[in-house]
């Protein structure tokens, strides 16, 4: 083939070829002809210049492309701009090298490629300016919001604690100890500082042989014990609406009973019919397509646990599509019955796909190193992927 009649190409925001007609001569080969691509992370077009939705990107049509990224949008760098002056710089230098003006026994060192954005650019959709991802933390039962947002730090560092934008939520129930309930923990207490501790919502524990005063976990355990959950629809509702008003968010992460909430609640948006607009108009964007689609896009659960009222089976008679990770301790007491249900559906089992991660600690997020660093980068990873 003839060689490209000009010495390098240096392209700004470039996009693939879509008619494939006249993108055949990249099809089979890549060119070997000099060039360097600048791409804005802020461009609208950034996860389309690099990905080409499933065509050939633009920068694997020559071999060896030199690639680097700034913080803008569809645009050349601008002057002033972090990251530009550097950008122009090394621009220059590969022209200089390029056309022969500057000799340096060898080519230029090479910054890193960028890698690949694996969604699409996060961005307010009624302004179009890129945002912070929006995450909505459930806190355990008997806790409370400054609890959840404790047990979150390290979950917090990985995603970026200036990438991220957090929503700490409690339940509307009071909860008072009574004999057989858990034991909130001297470290609880201090974080929570004297705060009306919740619920998510109240249950009851039908035995079997009667009322015994056993604990109230090992009635949960007892295959043969009927637990009654209490005002589920009037706590979905409210928590549902709470979405709608104060979205959107992206990730719904949730601890122990907040779990189980966070199931009820995708369980019984999968049995609505498709919409939003109708009763929420200032918030077209909630708005859902299919009954498969949430109100955020995926769900990281940590120590949680299946459904347990029966009256609720029914929701998850075929897997759910939404995208979840779910962590567990193999100390934790509730292990066992968390992974295998004791008679009932295992929570994992919902879904159609779902990322699991063990650790050797309690019922608590994970924290012990090397694991829990494990633990978080791979969270975070896939949350990025997802988002």
């Amino acid at each position: 083939r003839r060689p490209v009649p000009w010495r390098l190409s240096v392209f700004f925001g470039t996009m693939c070829i879509r008619d494939d007609a006249l993108a055949e001569p990249f099809s089979q080969t890549s060119v070997l002809h000099p060039t360097v691509h600048i791409f804005g992370r802020s461009d609208e077009y950034w996860f389309y210049q690099r990905t080409a939705a499933g065509r050939k990107p633009p920068e694997d049509y020559y071999e060896s492309p030199l690639i680097m990224e700034h913080s803008e949008g569809h645009q050349l760098p601008s002057p002033g701009a972090p990251s530009s002056k550097a950008i122009y710089e090394r621009i220059a230098l590969e022209m200089r090298y390029r056309c022969g003006l500057e000799l340096l026994g060898g080519a230029p060192p090479r910054p890193p490629r960028p890698p690949r954005p694996a969604s699409m650019l996060l961005k307010d959709l009624r302004t179009m300016a890129p945002r912070k991802l929006r995450v909505l933390a459930l806190c355990g039962g008997h806790s409370c919001k400054a609890v959840i947002k404790f047990q979150t730090t390290q979950l917090r560092n990985a995603l970026g604690k200036d990438l991220a934008e957090w929503t700490y939520i409690e339940g509307t129930k009071d909860w008072t100890y009574f004999p057989g309930e858990p034991i909130v923990s001297d470290m609880e207490e201090k974080i929570a500082a004297g705060a009306q501790l919740k619920n998510w919502f109240m249950d009851t524990c039908h035995e079997s042989g009667g009322k015994t005063s056993r604990l109230n976990r090992d009635k949960q355990f007892d295959p043969s014990t009927v637990v009654e959950y209490h005002d589920v629809q009037g706590v979905l509702e409210y928590w549902k609406e709470f979405i709608f008003r104060e979205g959107p968010f992206d990730v719904l992460v949730a601890f122990s009973q907040g779990c189980i909430l966070a199931h009820l609640l995708i369980g019984h948006l999968r049995k609505e019919a498709p919409g939003g607009r109708e009763r929420f108009p200032e918030r077209w964007h909630h708005s859902r397509n299919t009954c498969e689609d949430m109100l955020w896009r995926c769900s990281l659960f940590f120590s949680g646990m299946h459904i347990r009222d029966r009256d609720f089976f029914t929701l998850f008679e075929t897997k759910s599509l939404h995208p979840t990770m779910h962590v567990f301790g193999k100390s934790d007491e509730y292990y066992e019955y968390a992974r295998d249900g004791f008679g009932c559906k295992p929570q994992e089992e919902y879904y159609k796909d779902p990322y699991v991660l063990t650790h050797d600690q309690a019922h608590e997020f994970p924290s012990a190193m090397p694991r829990a660093r494990q633990i978080y980068d791979k969270v975070s990873a896939e949350v990025w992927r997802l988002c």
